[in-house]
């Protein structure tokens, strides 16, 4: 008896009459035959068992697959990898190589243009009479107090009629010089002069002495007489040495400054404390005339014993210069000293005019009040560094395009006073790339330069 087909006979049925996949054309009703061929039925089932499997099997590994995608695994693909491309880098900047050559440049300062040496400006125990000033040679004014104008300067005038001398007649150190002649009308007038009160030295009629002699009489003793006897000898005449006298202290710029006689006895002759201190270096570079203001005790002929007026001498480094006074002129000192600082020597010039005081006391009141200023002047003195040896003075780049740094050899240091003020300055002429070989370094009285090297 036939048996029945069950629902999977019919699916199978159905997939072994068409394909997958395409729909099947509705067919005529046809009368169903008897299956006569079971090997084959078999057969077809087992193979759309096996369609089926496979369907399922990828619908399950299609589902893992994207549940693990999800879950950020990535699934590697079976084929050959391929190289991926390297990131780009970006690479930076170069910076110049410090041996790459810059554009050659014009030689600059690598210090500041202007110094002002540190501290407070020193403060001198300045006279309460008349007017004063004080410089250190080579350095500076330190400073000065009272009245500018011209006044009278008693004996102070014999430093012009020395210097004036020995211009015309030089005389080296140890050297007498010619011979002077005293005339009758000049050893005449000695007893005359001597009892006014002038300050004098013997002298007598047709006697000779040389020329240094009479220069010690003049300066050591101060005598009057000798500046006449002098200035005679020199010009034939007073007036006419003292016209040279004038144009001697025009040609040091003493503007305000007049002469009126050779001895100063006269308040004709009149000068400042500031056009001294332009006569006094002048003055002590003649060897002699240093060496004689410097001398507090010697003898010339007729006079064995002569003693200078100046008892500053000495004491704080005095050397001289001269004292005046009158009682026009009051108490007057033209001083000069030497004072050492850190193994330096400096030279202190001051003047002092009309300092007031009774007769017997002008004297001294100058002394002390030139004293005060000596002391008070070399204690101010200090050593000042400008530049030290090391310290980049100068930069440029060269020709070659190599930046250069110059420095000093060796510590550039001046005996100052605090509040000083120094200038630098490189050549205005040096060309682009080429380096300076001298600093040039402005202090307020000169100017000098320094050797550059490079560091």
């Amino acid at each position: 008896m036939p048996k029945e087909p069950g629902p999977l006979d019919a699916l199978l049925d159905s997939h072994s009459s068409r394909p997958a996949g395409r729909p099947t054309a509705p067919q005529r009703p046809t009368s169903r035959r008897p299956t006569s061929n079971r090997p084959a039925d078999r057969r077809g089932r087992a193979w759309i068992l096996a369609v089926v499997s496979f369907l399922v099997i990828a619908a399950l590994s299609a589902v893992v697959a994207l549940t693990q995608f999800d879950r950020g695994v990535r699934v590697t693909p079976t084929a050959a990898p391929t190289a991926s491309p390297t990131p780009a880098v970006v690479a930076p900047t170069p910076s110049p190589s410090p041996t790459e050559p810059q554009k050659p440049s014009k030689a600059k300062l690598a210090i500041n243009k202007r110094l002002t040496a540190a501290g407070p400006k020193p403060s001198l125990p300045w006279p309460t009479s008349g007017q004063a000033k004080v410089e250190i040679a080579g350095v500076g004014v330190i400073g000065h107090s009272g009245s500018t104008r011209s006044v009278p300067i008693a004996s102070i005038t014999k430093v012009m009629t020395a210097y004036t001398i020995l211009r015309d007649h030089p005389l080296s150190s140890g050297q007498s010089g010619p011979k002077i002649t005293v005339t009758a009308a000049e050893a005449a007038a000695y007893p005359d002069q001597k009892a006014n009160g002038e300050s004098v030295v013997v002298v007598a009629a047709g006697e000779k002495i040389t020329e240094r002699q009479a220069l010690t009489g003049l300066l050591v003793a101060s005598g009057g007489n000798m500046a006449n006897i002098l200035a005679r000898w020199d010009a034939g005449s007073v007036p006419a040495f003292v016209a040279k006298m004038n144009r001697n202290a025009r040609r040091l710029g003493m503007t305000s400054t007049h002469y009126a006689d050779a001895s100063g006895l006269s308040s004709g002759s009149v000068s400042t404390a500031a056009d001294l201190l332009k006569l006094a270096p002048a003055a002590m570079a003649k060897p002699t005339l240093a060496e004689l203001v410097g001398t507090q005790s010697t003898a010339i002929p007729l006079n064995p014993v002569i003693n200078n007026p100046n008892t500053l001498l000495g004491v704080h480094g005095v050397i001289g210069i001269k004292t005046g006074t009158t009682t026009t002129a009051g108490g007057c000192l033209l001083f000069a000293a030497r004072r050492e600082v850190d193994g330096h020597t400096s030279t202190i010039y001051g003047a002092v005019l009309g300092i007031s005081g009774d007769r017997s006391a002008i004297h001294s009141n100058a002394r002390d009040a030139g004293d005060a200023l000596v002391v008070g002047a070399g204690d101010s003195l200090h050593r000042i560094a400008l530049l030290r040896a090391g310290q980049t003075v100068a930069t440029l780049v060269d020709q070659k395009g190599v930046p250069v740094k110059l420095t000093v050899a060796k510590t550039v240091s001046v005996t100052g006073w605090s509040g000083q003020k120094f200038r630098f300055s490189l050549p205005t002429s040096l060309r682009t790339g080429r380096a300076p070989t001298k600093l040039t370094v402005h202090t307020p009285t000169r100017t000098f330069t320094v050797k550059l090297v490079k560091q």
